[in-house]
């Protein structure tokens, strides 16, 4: 709640804010269950994500790609809360109008200090919608900077306890919010308490985490794998199976030993933590509180090699020379991504256009333009030897040269090596075609461009031999 008294988020100074003026719920689908076994009145419900209230929730729900969205909810202000949009507010996504007043705290029936409140300047326009105050139209610019025949930025005034979901939310933050379309730009969405220029600047952080190796076996550990998942759902963060580089925020694991998780989690530089960090995530009292410290929850080194005490500035993405094509969905295209190399699906291609080879024969043309070397992820699978012996040894193949094969093993071992050039399955070094591309630091700093490739993998283990996760 947001508001100038007892809520989570107060402001204190400003008399156009009511004593409880605002709510920010984060609705999850993935909340279903565990809502209704928390009552309303519950202290530690207040922070955690709540099941969708009516359709328009659900649906949203259900377009969302982690489940969870967030809806700002008038609690009955006096002088109104505002949304900065651009163009016009009508449209889908108007604000719904709430039919119970479970949401509605303010007791400004008799506060009447704010009556001599400034008011913003602007008329209304049939849209609803009226003119932004100078400090948050520079702060909307500045967050954001207008293109060029953009429409303007206006404020637009959710009606006395209507609720508004908050489309243009992404998974890290979001463009100046237009109720009737989904926005997927860089800045935070502006919301205005009052008349007075009180704004609220809300963008959402991610939490994807990836459990891997956790004990499931005896009793007590199900049970501490069940307070996990529920926990997850309650507070609208995303579990999953597999690594994705995109995506996944955290590692959770009791120790730090050479899988392909803790791999791929080291080599993108994300946290690597124990169970413990949620369970404090969860024991937090108060929703404005931080989330806790990761670096007092690190999951500790177990008969691991010592390369994850690293020097932290030395790159990771060594394997950014090479091209990986993938014969099956698994780990090791997904180890091979975090070291920054490029992954081609050859299993989402069919057996003509497979064997065809004209795609081959377009990664093994080097040039400035595709500069990267490829390489084949080796597969002892008997379903697949067919594809596998046509790229690797040439059978049954008229042009190109055979394609080195690589295990998950030697892709694993190059990045913790930090070896630019890696070794194949027959023990021979695999060269690069060309310069190494410019590593993730150096792009990130404007300091290069990287070639264009043909994406990075996700999906399910397919029963590679080593550098695996035992979840």
């Amino acid at each position: 709640t947001a508001g100038r008294k007892n809520c989570d988020v107060t402001v204190g100074t400003d008399k156009a804010v009511s004593r409880s003026h605002c709510a920010l719920r984060l609705v999850s689908s993935n909340a279903r269950e565990v809502a209704s076994s928390a009552g309303d009145d519950d202290d530690d419900a207040r922070n955690e994500a709540r099941g969708p209230k009516n359709d328009e929730e659900r649906q949203a729900c259900e377009g969302a790609t982690d489940g969870c969205v967030l809806v700002l909810e008038d609690l009955g202000s006096k002088f109104g809360t505002y949304v900065a949009v651009e163009g016009n507010a009508g449209g889908e996504g108007k604000p719904k109008e709430n039919d119970d007043d479970a949401g509605s705290e303010t007791d400004d029936a008799t506060d009447d200090e704010a009556d001599n409140s400034a008011t913003n300047g602007g008329g209304a326009k049939e849209d609803g919608t009226i003119a932004m105050t100078t400090a948050m139209r520079q702060m909307s610019d500045a967050a954001s900077p207008p293109s060029p025949g953009a429409p303007e930025r206006r404020l637009f005034k959710l009606p006395p306890k209507a609720s508004m979901i908050l489309h243009g939310l992404t998974t890290t933050s979001s463009s100046p919010l237009s109720p009737s379309s989904t926005s997927s730009g860089g800045a935070p969405v502006l919301v205005q308490l009052g008349q007075n220029g009180t704004t609220l600047s809300l963008t959402r952080v991610p939490l994807r985490l990836c459990p891997s190796r956790l004990p499931n076996k005896t009793k007590i550990e199900k049970a501490s794998r069940k307070k996990l998942d529920d926990s997850a759902y309650r507070a609208g963060i995303t579990l999953t199976t597999a690594w994705d580089i995109d995506g996944t925020t955290h590692l959770i694991t009791p120790d730090v030993v050479s899988t392909a998780k803790v791999i791929s989690a080291w080599a993108c530089r994300r946290p690597i933590l124990t169970k413990g960090w949620i369970d404090a995530l969860m024991d937090r009292k108060d929703a404005s509180a931080p989330l806790p410290p990761e670096e007092e929850y690190v999951s500790p080194l177990a008969n691991a090699d010592p390369f994850f005490d690293s020097d932290p500035s030395t790159p990771r993405d060594v394997l950014r020379g090479y091209r990986f094509v993938s014969l099956a969905d698994g780990e090791a295209e997904r180890v091979a991504a975090s070291g920054g190399g490029t992954v081609v699906r050859a299993y989402e291609m069919n057996d003509k256009t497979y064997f065809d080879g004209t795609w081959l024969n377009d990664l093994q043309s080097v040039d400035e333009s595709n500069p990267l070397r490829a390489v084949v992820i080796d597969t002892s699978s008997k379903r697949l030897k067919k594809r596998r012996d046509w790229i690797v040894l040439g059978k049954k193949r008229t042009a190109g040269p055979a394609v080195p094969a690589v295990t998950t093993t030697h892709i694993a071992d190059a990045i913790v090596r930090s070896r630019t050039v890696m070794i194949g399955a027959d023990g021979t070094e695999i060269e690069l075609s060309g310069p190494l591309p410019p590593s993730r630091e150096a792009l990130a700093e404007g300091r290069g461009s990287k070639p264009q490739g043909e994406g990075e993998g996700e999906g399910a283990d397919d029963g590679e031999d080593s550098a695996t996760d035992d979840d």
